[in-house]
């Protein structure tokens, strides 16, 4: 693999950076993707499984997979949408309850993120990441057909 392939070192990082958030989640029984799940059904819910899979950029398939462990522990419902064909994902107290008990996890992953990168080094990434996500979706958008 070359060194310098943009996906491997994307991807690199991303282990990286999830393996922080996974450990200081761990604590409350969560992965840094069910957070993000989690507070996303909470911040924009109910939502239907494909709303779901937009607003955190992943495939329906990969979504539906990652909801049944949430399910289980009885963090989130899944029921009827709302024309009758798709699935609507709501979170419930007991959801609540977990994403209270993980939120100053998740700062403290935040902090530790920042300190190992510097303020600065954090700042610029996240400009970074930012804008390369932008100019791809843009690319998206124009390519997609109408």
């Amino acid at each position: 693999m070359d060194p310098d392939c943009t996906c491997f070192r994307v991807r690199r990082l991303a282990r990286q950076i999830s393996q922080i958030y996974d450990a200081a989640l761990r604590e409350a029984g969560l992965k840094g993707t069910q957070m993000t799940l989690l507070d996303t059904i909470r911040t924009r819910g109910p939502l239907c499984i494909a709303e779901l899979a937009d607003a955190v950029g992943a495939e329906r398939s990969s979504i539906t997979r990652a909801l049944s462990p949430l399910a289980a522990e009885g963090w989130i419902s899944i029921g009827q949408g709302c024309d009758g064909r798709t699935k609507a994902v709501r979170i419930t107290d007991a959801g609540q309850a977990r994403i209270a008990l993980a939120e100053p996890l998740w700062a403290g992953a935040q902090a530790e993120v920042s300190r190992l990168l510097g303020q600065s080094g954090k700042t610029e990434l996240d400009r970074m990441l930012d804008q390369a996500s932008r100019l791809l979706h843009q690319a998206e958008d124009e390519t997609a057909p109408p």
